[in-house]
Formats: structure tokens, C-alpha cells, sequence
């Protein structure tokens, strides 16, 4: 096991959860390859819940190095934007093609082969999508701070919120507004027939899926074709995958609310088109030069390419997880024990026809993957232990009254807290009720629909609870660094967004 002396200490940057060694690697991996960063990052995984780990002064150099060349030609980020969605169409398009076959046909090799050419896609996907946080993640974030202090140089106070919200919110809908459109057609199928609307009041069993199969054929077949489309929508890299009885659960949301689906889709039109106008209104009373034109119009673009890209990455790990229960099944493996696996293990163990369980449970309990000598190494046991003794997290605030972060889409919400970190937390949130979190994810999108406002301890213009709230008109404050450690389930909170405040009352 390799030991690993360090002066400058690790920084935790960020939280997530329920991840495992094999993406961890994958993750790591990427930093090591890819020449432009020579950044050092890495993870440490305990159990589900996972930190990135960083050395603060490789990121802040690899950062300044990077805004200069931006500066010099900000094009060159919708370069790696542009690179991005090319590799992730190459990428989801190899994941497909192993997710149609028989895999119990192909032989040890070729799986590992298949697996191998899978973290190599995706490795280039983090590696060209990890630009835009090197830009804007952390303490220096170019495109948000640059933005912000040139309209608070062209506009009134009370104006700038308004503004960086509406010229941030991207004209393109992304798949998680595609699902959302779907299921609302679904739901304009279903109110034609009153038969099928009072079945999908009742609670969604197999009983009343076997009904509408048998009953309502049309529409069970684009439910069908709903789930197939998007059951990956929420998967990340761990899963699980959408049946079409979660979908239904979505569904009835919509029936609670007592709105009519043309009524919804039209509303989402409608909301789109004010938005264009509101982009045009402002860059005419803006009058931006064209470094300043090139800045908005960039911001706007990463705010939509950043989920875009963690969605195609979503997708394929929804995809390869065939291929990891193939590994499994021939292992005498569960699926969490494949996804400790390091590669090279899995091909000797695969050859020999035994795995090292012992060794994937010490894994599972704790790891941590850091860069060493250029290559993503792992620790766990006693080094992994050792190594820990290197990471820190930034002190916590002052403690005040008032919780403060940034605003990523303005409101005054009064409401109770609900703290959901992941899929398996969403059952404390009930409508209305104000979501807090680390930092948002795919994953809790559902959770996310119901609250009145979120709040996250992380992120910036292009996180993930921003970039949702946006979408969907959500009061939303990010950054605050402490709200997951202030707040508790069930405190009433009142949150003005526009001012990035919140206030335990």
C-alpha cells in the first residue's frame, strides 16, 4: 500500500453522496490526465456519503491560469461546451449499444474491455466538463463575480437579482424540463378518460398497474415509452433507475394541484417566451460592450451545459450498470461489491473465477483516491485512516441571526425545513415545505418539486440546486456554508432569496 507524505493540507470542497470507488477513481483519474489543470483533487468516500477533497493552491492556480486564457478569448469555453456534448453523444451512444446486448453471451474479456473503454469516456467527459467549475466553483468565480460587479456597476441595487437571474436562465430546456413536459402530456392523455384519473388517485400498486395496462392500453403504452425515454432522468451514477410506477407518483402530484395539464403546458410557454423578451428588454437597456456581451451570453450557456453534461453522464452509468450485474452474477457479487472493485482486480478475479469480498467490504467501509506520482491511487484500511489525518473543512462561520448566501432565483417564502441530502431523505419533505441541503442533485429532483424555496450549504451560478431553481421558478439560496449545521428539520425559517437571506424564527 502506498504511503503518501504531504505538507499542505487537504481541503474538503465539496459534499455528495452515494457514489462508490469505481466513479471515484474515474473522477480522480481525470485530473491526472488531463494537462491543463495540474490540480490536485481527490475523493474519500465513508460509507454513502462522499467528500471532494482539494489542495487549495493547485486550484487557485490552475484557476488563474485558466481565466487568462479566457480573458484572452472567452470562445474557448463554448469550445470545451461544444467538445463536451460531442463526447457525451460518442459515450451514450457505446453505453447503448451494451445495454441492448445479451451480456451473458460475452466473454470475461471483452467485459472488462467494454468497462475499461467506459471509464475512459467517461473520465473524458469529467475532464472537459471540470472547466467550467475550475472557472466558477470555490472562492474565485470568474463568470459569477464578473457578471455581478458589472451590473451592479450599470444598474440600481435592487435591480442586479433580477437581472443575473433572468440572463443566466438558459433559453434551452434540459432533460429534466423534456421529463417534466412528457409526464404533463401524459397527464393530458389521462384526463380524457375519468375511469383512468380516479385509478391514478389510488395508491400505485401492482393491482392498479395491471388495470390500466389491460384498460387503458393507449395510454399505458406512453407511459411505457415515458419510462424508457427517461428512467434514467434521476439516476446520477448510482441509481436506482424510474419504473413506470415512480412516474405514475410523479403524476399524481400534478392531480393534487388541481390543474389542468394544457393549462401547465401552456403556462410553461408562456413563461418561456417572457423570458426571451426579458433577455432582450435588458441586454437593450445594458448595452453591453462586447467583452460584457460575451460574458452574459457564456453564462448562460454554462448554466445549460453543466447539467447537460452530468445528465449524458447520468444516462451511461444508468446504462452500465447491466454490465456491472453481469459482473456480479458471475462473481457471486452484489452490485455495491462490483462497484468497489478496481479494475485491475476485477480481470484477475474474473480469469480465476474468485473475488477478494473481504477486500471490497474494507473499500465499501471507507477509501479514499488521491493523485500520486500522476496516477489516481487508492487508500483504505490503516493508510486511508492515516491519510484522513490530511483532510480538513473550512471553518464554519460567525454565527448570526441571519443565514447568508447567494441568491439564484429571487422570492420571500416563509415555511418549515425539510434536510434532504439524498433519494432515500425525500420523504420528509411535504409540499410547501423549504428543502435544505449539502448540495442539490439529480437524484432528489422530486423533492425538489415540492418546496416552496431550497437552500444549500454549496454552490454557485452553475450548481445544481441554481440551476433548478431556475428552471422551475423556485425561491432559491446557495452558498450559505452552514444552513445543513444551523437548521433542523421542522425549524420555521423565512427566506428573502433576492437578498440571499434566510432567518430562523
Amino acid at each position: 500500500m502506498t504511503r503518501l507524505k504531504t505538507k499542505e493540507k487537504w481541503i474538503v470542497i465539496g459534499k455528495d453522496y452515494n457514489s462508490y470507488y469505481f466513479r471515484n477513481w474515474v473522477w480522480t483519474r481525470n485530473f491526472c490526465r488531463f494537462e491543463l489543470f495540474q490540480v490536485k483533487l481527490g475523493t474519500r468516500q465513508q460509507g454513502s456519503k462522499l467528500e471532494y477533497i482539494c489542495k487549495l493552491s493547485s486550484w487557485e492556480n490552475a484557476h488563474k491560469r485558466f481565466v487568462i486564457k479566457v480573458k484572452k478569448d472567452p470562445r474557448i469555453v463554448t469550445k470545451y461546451i461544444q467538445l463536451t456534448t460531442e463526447h457525451g453523444k460518442i459515450m451514450n451512444k457505446f453505453t447503448e449499444k451494451i445495454y441492448s446486448s445479451d451480456l451473458k453471451k460475452v466473454p470475461n474479456r471483452k467485459l472488462i474491455k467494454f468497462y475499461k473503454k467506459f471509464a475512459d469516456l467517461q473520465g473524458n467527459m469529467y475532464a472537459l466538463g471540470s472547466v467550467l467549475p475550475l472557472l466558477d466553483f470555490g472562492p474565485s468565480a470568474f463568470f459569477t463575480e464578473n457578471l455581478r460587479l458589472y451590473l451592479e456597476s450599470k444598474l440600481p441595487r435592487k435591480l442586479v437579482g433580477e437581472y443575473f437571474s433572468v440572463l443566466t436562465t438558459p433559453d434551452k430546456e434540459s432533460f429534466a424540463k423534456l421529463q417534466e413536459l412528457s409526464l404533463l402530456n401524459l397527464l393530458k392523455i389521462a384526463e380524457q378518460r375519468q375511469g383512468l384519473l380516479k385509478l391514478l388517485k389510488k395508491e400505485i400498486n401492482q393491482a392498479v398497474l395491471d388495470q390500466i395496462k389491460m384498460q387503458y392500453p393507449f395510454f399505458w403504452r406512453s407511459l411505457k415509452s415515458h419510462t424508457i425515454r427517461f428512467a434514467w432522468i434521476f439516476y446520477v451514477f448510482y441509481g436506482p433507475s424510474y419504473t413506470a410506477r415512480d412516474f405514475l407518483k410523479l403524476l399524481q402530484q400534478y392531480l393534487k394541484s388541481n390543474n389542468k395539464a394544457l393549462l401547465l403546458i401552456r403556462r410553461e410557454q408562456s413563461v418561456k417566451r417572457q423570458l426571451i423578451a426579458k433577455k432582450k428588454k435588458y441586454l437593450k437597456r445594458l448595452k453591453p460592450d462586447k467583452y460584457h456581451g460575451q460574458i452574459i451570453n457564456l453564462a448562460s450557456e454554462i448554466v445549460w451545459s453543466k447539467p447537460h453534461r452530468k445528465d449524458m453522464q447520468s444516462k451511461s452509468y444508468y446504462h452500465i450498470e447491466k454490465l456491472q450485474s453481469e459482473i456480479g452474477r458471475r462473481l457471486g457479487l452484489t452490485l455495491d461489491q462490483v462497484r468497489a472493485a478496481p479494475l485491475e482486480e476485477l480481470k484477475k478475479w474474473l480469469n480465476n473465477g474468485r473475488a477478494d469480498v473481504h477486500l471490497l467490504n474494507e473499500i465499501i467501509k471507507l477509501h479514499i483516491v488521491v493523485p500520486i506520482n500522476g496516477q489516481a491511487r487508492l487508500l483504505y484500511g490503516p493508510p486511508a485512516r492515516r491519510f484522513a489525518k490530511n483532510i480538513r473543512e473550512v471553518q464554519m462561520k460567525k454565527k448570526s441571526k441571519t443565514i447568508q448566501g447567494t441568491c439564484a432565483y429571487p422570492g420571500r417564502v416563509r415555511g418549515r425545513v425539510a434536510i434532504v441530502n439524498n433519494a432515500d431523505e425525500m420523504y420528509k419533505i411535504k409540499k410547501g415545505m423549504v428543502l435544505v441541503s449539502v448540495a442539490t442533485t439529480p437524484s432528489i429532483v422530486p423533492a425538489m418539486m415540492k418546496a416552496s424555496a431550497i437552500i444549500t450549504d454549496e454552490g454557485g451560478l452553475t450548481s445544481h440546486a441554481s440551476i433548478v431553481s431556475r428552471e422551475f421558478r423556485i425561491p432559491c439560496v446557495v452558498g450559505t456554508g452552514e444552513a445543513t449545521r444551523r437548521l433542523k428539520n421542522g425549524d420555521m425559517v423565512i427566506i428573502n432569496a433576492a437578498a440571499g437571506a434566510v432567518k430562523k424564527v
